[in-house]
């Protein structure tokens, strides 16, 4: 559904409906879609527990392949947890049952008729199935589901900290027994590992109670976390292990779809003239949303703004109590720290006079 105009769902039946996108998690390769079937009664699958799947259980897959619709093809599963460098937040399952093109976004099965996968990705040389297919865990697919939902974006946790696998001659020089673990490269300054007093050159040995065995391992295990969660992190430093607690952040995230509030919620455009200017509040607190700049403003609709001239904002309240004490001390412009597409950015905006 990546870049549609519309979206329509074709029952089996050939009944079609209009769809509305609720939200998307493109590192995951799953949407959310809803419509109104009408009088048209509906039964839906019900999900499976993917954590108590084993390699050799049966796995049936349905789905759309090159357009024939409901094609039902029967395997095993072939191995759990695989890593095939589709991102570093979903580990699939693989089966063995024949998935090709166009079976992507269908349930695969347990023998019970539970769903325990969304079939996702195959490897093959030939572009057709050579018994190499790929699911996503219903343990994941429920959880980026329900924030889909519930937000239209997906919210995973964040350490802050950039790593890189322990070579052979790392592991040698630190005195580690092996090679496993994530080496920290760098820490994010504003990120909750520097709060809590991780260090650069420190080796992530566990998170929580996840033994991280490859440096791929700890995006997942802190994605799949809670945001505000308090995590016990596991580190390999001088020689000796140590427990560091930490606070988990949110992993900044682009949003694909706008969620609608509901009834019960109230979105405020608060109008700053003095800065040509329109923000409302964000959903988690941390910044304010732009809805309108200035043309001549460095500022673009959907920035979120997190600090002013290094104060940290909370509300569209606090901004503007910010703006308006900094505007007593005669100064001209404002220093902005702004998340766009994922990315902080630093801008600078002036007072309209």
């Amino acid at each position: 559904i990546e870049g549609a105009d519309e979206i329509t769902v074709i029952m089996h039946d050939q009944k079609e409906f209009k769809a509305e996108l609720l939200g998307r998690d493109p590192k995951a390769d799953l949407a959310v879609l809803r419509i109104n079937p009408g009088k048209t009664i509906l039964s839906e699958v019900i999900w499976g527990n993917s954590n108590k799947i084993r390699v050799g259980d049966w796995s049936i897959a349905i789905g759309n392949p090159l357009g024939l619709g409901g094609t039902v093809t029967a395997g095993i599963i072939s191995a759990i947890s695989r890593d095939i460098g589709n991102g570093p937040y979903v580990k699939f399952l693989q089966t063995d049952a024949s998935i090709n093109r166009g079976n992507s976004g269908g349930p695969l099965f347990n023998i019970k008729g539970e769903v325990i996968g969304i079939n996702s990705a195959i490897i093959s040389q030939s572009g057709g199935s050579i018994g190499l297919g790929f699911a996503i865990p219903s343990s994941s697919a429920q959880k980026i589901v329900k924030q889909l939902q519930e937000f239209g974006r997906t919210k995973r946790g964040w350490l802050g900290v950039q790593i890189t696998p322990v070579s052979k001659d790392i592991a040698e020089s630190l005195g580690l027994p092996n090679e496993e673990g994530a080496f920290i490269t760098n820490i994010n300054p504003d990120g909750p590992s520097k709060t809590a007093g991780i260090q650069e050159g420190d080796v992530i040995l566990k998170f929580n109670n996840s033994r991280i065995v490859k440096m791929t391992d700890l995006p997942r295990v802190v994605a799949e976390s809670d945001i505000d969660s308090i995590a016990t992190v596991e580190l390999w430093r001088k020689n000796k292990i140590i427990k560091i607690e930490v606070k988990l952040g949110e992993l900044p995230e682009e949003v694909y779809v706008e969620r609608k509030p509901s009834k019960k919620e109230v979105v405020d455009e608060l109008i700053i003239d003095k800065l040509n200017l329109s923000i409302k509040d964000s959903l988690n607190k941390k910044g304010v949303i732009v809805l309108k700049a200035g043309n001549n403003s460095n500022l673009k609709e959907g920035d979120v703004i997190k600090e002013i001239n290094r104060e940290i904002i909370t509300s569209t309240s606090n901004f503007v109590e910010l703006v308006n004490s900094i505007e007593l001390t005669g100064r001209n412009s404002l220093l902005l720290k702004i998340l766009r597409d994922g990315k902080s950015l630093w801008v600078t905006i002036k007072f309209i006079k």
